[in-house]
């Protein structure tokens, strides 16, 4: 049916008993363009609720909420949400609103400035050990879909202070184009949004022992200076540079901020989350 599309998501995706959070919102972000038919409008933000869980067989089930046209002196933007069902008893396991929008040309501002640059002094990635060496049972399936290397901070299940639950990682998909980190068949901006979600909470570097953590919100807007992130790229080798940071824990809740960097030191994009926090965690 329009609006309705079906896929399996194979058990390698997987994080613990539901879906890695970037690979759903990929999938819901997938089908909501599939709504779009304004090609001027490029994606600026995603509001994603993960409610429950989800794997194998799925259908996302896309929706226009609102969509302006772009000949309406260039204001145009359109919001489409996507809800992601589990396949055999119809429960939602992930909620997306996606804002498209068209650039605004009247606009006289164009800067970044307000976002941090990345920290003088990061080794670069062939320098940098893995995430995740010697925790090998911290590891969910879907971070092997990832190569990612720990710049600064601490890996998970360190046992570490709040202050220093901040770490820097680069990232890339598995097997992508070392000159853009794009990957063969996907789009640009669903290949950044599946790899924006990759490290950790944050809160997990706290830890004394494995536990088990999990994304519930995540808030995460676009910045395109080019209107598209088609033209925005990976630093050479594919690599991305990702940060996590905790901000606060409380009463088994902890908030996060997240930004994705880019070719140049270029900020491609910047994150919230609210990550519940099992038991066992300290």
């Amino acid at each position: 049916p329009p609006g309705i599309y079906a896929t399996t998501i194979p058990s390698d995706w997987m994080q613990g008993r539901t879906t890695y959070g970037g690979c759903s919102s990929a999938l819901c972000l997938e089908a909501a363009k599939r709504e779009l038919d304004d090609p001027a409008l490029a994606l600026r933000s995603a509001l994603v609720s993960f409610i429950g869980p989800a794997g194998n067989d799925v259908e996302v089930k896309a929706s226009r909420l609102r969509q302006a046209s772009t000949a309406q002196k260039g204001k145009g933007m359109a919001f489409i949400r996507s809800d992601l069902f589990t396949a055999d008893d119809g429960q939602l396991a992930t909620s997306a609103t996606f804002a498209f929008g068209a650039p605004r040309l009247t606009s006289g501002f164009n800067t970044s400035a307000a976002v941090a640059p990345i920290p003088p002094g990061l080794p670069r990635p062939e320098d940098c050990p893995c995430y995740f060496d010697g925790r090998a049972n911290a590891r969910p399936n879907f971070t092997h879909n990832f190569e990612a290397r720990l710049a600064r901070g601490s890996p998970p299940v360190s046992g570490v202070s709040i202050d220093k639950a901040d770490t820097f990682l680069w990232a890339r998909h598995l097997g992508c184009d070392e000159t853009n980190g794009g990957v063969e068949g996907v789009d640009a901006d669903t290949a950044l949004l599946a790899l924006a979600d990759m490290p950790l909470p944050a809160i997990m570097a706290c830890f004394d022992e494995v536990s088990p953590g999990s994304s519930a919100t995540w808030h995460i807007n676009f910045l395109t200076p080019n209107n598209s992130l088609s033209a925005a790229k990976s630093t050479p080798g594919g690599w991305f540079l990702v940060r996590s940071r905790c901000e606060s824990a409380h009463l088994g809740f902890s908030s996060q901020d997240m930004t994705v960097w880019g070719e140049g030191g270029e900020p491609l994009c910047i994150g919230r989350q609210l990550v519940a926090i099992y038991d066992k965690a300290r």
